[in-house]
């Protein structure tokens, strides 16, 4: 790895890139150093050239972008000597011996205009489909369906899968298209995230509900 100038800010990026959300707000970081030549940004974890952080010890990186907040993060950081961490979606440890931040995607924002979109068109009844691991995340964009829903003298009802041991993708199925089916109808449908939009549909057609005459189906991140 080559060191940049001396007078360069070095910035390590550990993005999830097999998430579009992650690619996009990659490209931004990337942007950002093309247009400022006092900053570089390298990349490293998968799906980039650098899978493993040890490649970067000797190139001594001044700040490190991150999504996850656990200590091994914590150690990794520490181990690299950056002085500077910015956590995105994730909440900056306590007492990080390095100056830190967090950024978030407004989650109550995408909800309320989930429930602007429904509303628009002509929908009394909302719902929402929750992940299976029960994110933060996914919890206040429930939470804020909810609150909308409650405002606007709509309907709302939430689904969430049951945690029977191990994991039954044709039950999880079989549940969800069972829920959907007693859903009132014309409703909208507003998923955690595109996975589990694709998930929405597949059970909609196991239950022979019509998308989108019967069921409105809307997801989040942009996913291919």
């Amino acid at each position: 790895m080559k060191n940049a100038a001396p007078d360069t800010i070095r910035i390590l990026a550990h993005l999830k890139a097999e998430l579009k959300a992650s690619r996009d707000l990659t490209g931004g970081v990337l942007h950002y150093a093309a247009i400022h030549p006092d900053v570089t940004v390298q990349l490293f974890g998968a799906g980039t050239a650098h899978p493993h952080h040890e490649d970067f010890h000797a190139w001594k990186p001044d700040g490190i972008i991150v999504s996850t907040n656990d200590d091994r993060t914590v150690d990794l950081i520490k181990s690299l000597g950056c002085g500077a961490a910015l956590f995105v979606n994730a909440e900056a440890p306590a007492a990080a011996p390095f100056r830190c931040a967090s950024v978030f995607c407004d989650n109550k924002a995408v909800a309320e205009a989930a429930a602007r979109l429904f509303v628009d068109k002509g929908l009394k009844h909302f719902a929402f489909v929750q992940t299976l691991e029960r994110e933060q995340w996914a919890e206040e964009r429930s939470r804020t369906m909810r609150e909308c829903a409650s405002r606007l003298g709509c309907s709302f009802s939430a689904f969430d899968t049951p945690r029977t041991g191990q994991r039954d993708l044709r039950r999880e199925l079989s549940l969800l298209a069972a829920w959907i089916a007693a859903l009132p109808k014309p409703c909208g449908i507003l998923a955690a995230n595109d996975s589990r939009a694709k998930y929405v549909v597949d059970a909609c057609r196991e239950a022979s509900v019509a998308i989108p005459e019967q069921v409105m189906v809307l997801g989040v991140d942009n996913e291919d």
